[in-house]
């Protein structure tokens, strides 16, 4: 935290003695042709001229293999802070793995909650995600 920080007010404490933790928790399970990935985590900021600010977010996550280029998977995510409403979101995926480094997905989304625009925002992505090889500066 520092004085730039947007919940960082004036006549509160010097940012490096106001106390915070964290705690999360990161789970993954696979058998078989599925797999489930889970992530919680909850943040706790104390301030001495406003209320503690807490966070907690996390999501779930399944994956079925359906052919060894093929995947759907389907995730269910939140964030939820305490100094306004938090959201939720709902995606479903379709991946081919085109080679050994490249992934090519489909995926939809909707993410409920507030938003710049409406209570409401739908997403249809394409992505493409590859490795690099690293770069070495050696000579041989």
């Amino acid at each position: 935290m520092d004085r730039q920080y947007p919940f960082f007010f004036p006549g509160e404490s010097d940012p490096r003695n106001l106390p915070a933790t964290a705690v999360g928790v990161d789970a993954q399970w696979g058998a078989g042709h599925w797999n489930v990935n889970a992530e919680w985590q909850h943040f706790r900021m104390d301030y001495t001229v406003i209320p503690p600010f807490t966070e907690s977010a996390g999501y779930g996550e399944v994956r079925l293999v359906v052919h060894p280029r093929w995947y759907v998977a389907t995730r269910i995510g939140y964030m939820s802070p305490s100094a306004f409403p938090g959201w939720r979101y709902y995606e479903a995926a379709l991946g081919y793995r085109a080679g050994k480094n490249e992934l090519v997905k489909l995926e939809y989304e909707v993410q409920q909650g507030p938003t710049i625009s409406s209570n409401q925002q739908n997403t249809l992505a394409i992505q493409f995600v590859t490795t690099l090889r690293p770069i070495s500066l050696a000579r041989h």
